[in-house]
């Protein structure tokens, strides 16, 4: 006897991309936390941060743009987490301006 299955229903490229976004603002205030307490902080190692950083808000933007395509096809073609992988992409990039106004708003010690 066999039985029918649905075959699952894929997820969308917006979640693991909102994900990534996410973690470019997270991964610079954790890597500069010990410089708070008098840790130096190698000077290649504060670059890569920051170029993750920059990486993050393409990520977070190329997130909106995948979920806006998988939510404007239909209902049942329609690829899961997409409405979750925009919300991410959307809070990766607040939380991206926020750490340049940050930059912005600190004074540069020379």
């Amino acid at each position: 006897m066999t039985t029918l299955r649905r075959t699952p229903i894929p997820r969308s490229w917006a979640l693991p991309l909102g994900g990534l976004s996410v973690s470019g603002p997270l991964v610079v205030a954790a890597g500069n936390a010990p410089a708070l307490i008098g840790a130096p902080l190698l000077p290649w190692v504060s670059i890569l941060l920051d170029l993750w950083a920059v990486a993050s808000v393409a990520l977070g933007v190329a997130a909106i743009v995948v979920a806006r395509d998988d939510l404007a096809s239909p209902r049942d073609l329609r690829p899961r987490s997409a409405a979750v992988g925009m919300t991410l992409g959307a809070v990766g990039l607040v939380l991206s301006g926020c750490l340049f106004l940050l930059w912005l708003l600190t004074p540069l010690p020379f």
